[in-house]
């Protein structure tokens, strides 16, 4: 009979969280830790580590054990949920904690800047060569990534912008917002009757279902009563926040 393991570190709640449920799919899997080392490939010291609650494994330890351990789609999800806030929990414990503003107050570049380095720290921190995989090297090189998240620079286009989003994993539905932050903070209104960017525009053409009825989202907003369109559905969106249409 194998020595008993000592009991999970709680210190930190949501990292002990993760290694209990690690330490419960290994259970019903039935799995010994060098049993469960021979399917993931990794060593058993390392498994030991990711279920005691002391540090905090990487996702693809964590993806690789409920794997292992037969672990089925809901199983995954409550693993990277719990992994993330995790992650979350022990970023918020190496900076300074700053409250960045929702997309649609954000109005200056350090506005932006801090959102977007926020946004990172809730889709868990990925590394930059996932980011890079996520958002596509066309969109999003390792060198910028790096650079927007010091704090550096901001996204230099609007391609560069959606391919961070992405690689953030921003749902879709609050993508727009994020882009016309982007437009609004890199080219500023000219006068008080402002309209979305074309950055925003373009999204909303390619994913809102009362658009698909103008022509190509890729090109400039339609004229006459299209545009009307465009601005009556805007503004239901808007409207709590102020911007005169």
């Amino acid at each position: 009979m194998g020595r008993r393991e000592n009991p999970v570190d709680f210190t930190v709640r949501r990292r002990g969280d993760l290694a209990a449920l690690l330490r419960r799919h290994r259970a019903t899997a039935g799995l010994t830790y060098q049993q469960l080392a021979t399917l993931t490939g990794l060593s058993a010291a390392t498994l030991k580590r990711a279920a005691a609650g002391r540090t905090l494994p990487s996702e693809s330890t964590v993806e690789a054990v409920i794997t292992a351990c037969s672990g089925n789609g809901d199983d995954h999800a409550e693993a990277r949920q719990l992994w993330r806030r995790a992650r979350i929990d022990e970023r918020r414990g190496q900076r300074p904690r700053q409250r960045a503003p929702h997309p649609e107050l954000i109005a200056s570049r350090a506005e932006l800047s801090l959102g977007l380095v926020r946004l990172h720290d809730l889709a868990g921190s990925p590394s930059l060569r996932t980011m890079r995989e996520r958002a596509g090297a066309q969109w999003l090189a390792i060198s910028s990534a790096s650079r927007i998240l010091r704090r550096q620079t901001l996204p230099a286009t609007e391609g560069q912008m959606e391919g961070f989003l992405r690689a953030c994993l921003v749902p879709d539905r609050s993508r727009a917002s994020w882009l016309e932050a982007w437009s609004r903070v890199m080219y500023p209104p000219s006068s008080k009757r402002w309209l979305p960017s074309h950055a925003a525009w373009s999204w909303r053409y390619r994913n809102d279902p009362r658009f698909r009825e103008f022509p190509d989202a890729h090109e400039a907003p339609p004229q006459s009563s299209g545009i009307e369109a465009l601005r009556g559905a805007w503004t239901e969106g808007r409207g709590r926040a102020g911007v005169t249409v």
